[in-house]
């Protein structure tokens, strides 16, 4: 899935990705794979005072919609939402 943002937001996203202050989202990716197993559906990134953060919502096998918010720069969970 990609990451739904306007041009400026990806702009400067990839200039702090390059800068080695994000992680790629590939890697976000990943984590959030081996910590929730299910199949990441959508991914939103948010942008707050030049600090970014990925939204992922995760189909388990159970049916449990999950909304996991990770940090852009160091890949830690920040919030974990379950929408069943």
């Amino acid at each position: 899935p990609l990451a739904r943002a306007g041009g400026d937001d990806l702009d400067r996203l990839r200039d702090a990705v390059s800068r080695g202050e994000v992680m790629p989202l590939s890697a976000l990716q990943d984590s959030v794979r081996r910590a929730f197993p299910g199949e990441i559906i959508g991914v939103k990134l948010d942008e707050d005072d030049g600090v970014f953060s990925y939204e992922f919502k995760v189909l388990q096998a159970s049916s449990r919609l999950l909304e996991i918010e990770v940090d852009a720069r160091d890949g830690k969970v920040l919030d974990v939402d379950d929408d069943d």
